[in-house]
């Protein structure tokens, strides 16, 4: 998601993502990208979980925080069919709050 050649600039009407920012490496290159794409004031719609999913548990009929909501970073985990599983844990603020950059304009 951090790099893809040739997306076109001021280009979408609507950008929509599920369940994929969560999973980019470089979240502010990605939506700077995102955002570079779409026309003026068009919108990125996005849904993932919600990050405190990610460090809450239930055990023994209780929940439990597992780790700090607050404390963002990478969290690895068991493979999956031989493939490691990097996390990127954020807080939603951190995603929401994002600047969107000013919009390039091409010169002619």
């Amino acid at each position: 998601m951090e790099e893809i050649p040739g997306l076109p600039l001021d280009h979408f009407d609507k950008s929509l993502s599920i369940y994929a920012l969560g999973w980019t490496v470089n979240l502010q290159k990605s939506l700077t990208n995102i955002y570079r794409s779409l026309k003026p004031d068009e919108v990125l719609v996005l849904s993932w979980e919600h990050p405190i999913h990610s460090v809450v548990e239930y055990t023994e009929d209780e929940l439990k925080f597992r780790c700090s909501y607050v404390k963002e970073g990478i969290e690895k985990h068991e493979s999956w069919r031989n493939t490691p599983i990097v996390m990127h844990n954020r807080k939603a603020s951190t995603i929401l709050n994002y600047k969107k950059p000013q919009t390039l304009k091409l010169l002619n």
